[in-house]
């Protein structure tokens, strides 16, 4: 708001120039929350095999799979 405020007292392009910085700002925090959902969702569908006894699993089967991956 500090910064706001200075820009219309000096007035002329710092106040467009402000808005656009404003804008990019906006655009530069959703993208970076979508991409934090997309991580966080990936994250979660991977499962962890670790649990299942050495016998019965072929040693090409990989331990990390994506859920729904047959």
């Amino acid at each position: 708001m500090v910064s706001l405020g200075l820009a219309v007292v000096l007035g002329g392009i710092f106040v467009w120039q402000h808005l656009l910085i404003d804008a990019l700002l906006v655009v530069y925090v959703a993208y970076a929350a979508r991409a934090g959902a997309l991580e966080r969702e990936r994250n979660r569908k991977v499962t962890n095999l670790h649990a299942v006894p050495t016998g019965l699993v072929r040693p090409e089967t990989p331990y990390l799979r994506a859920v729904g991956d047959r």
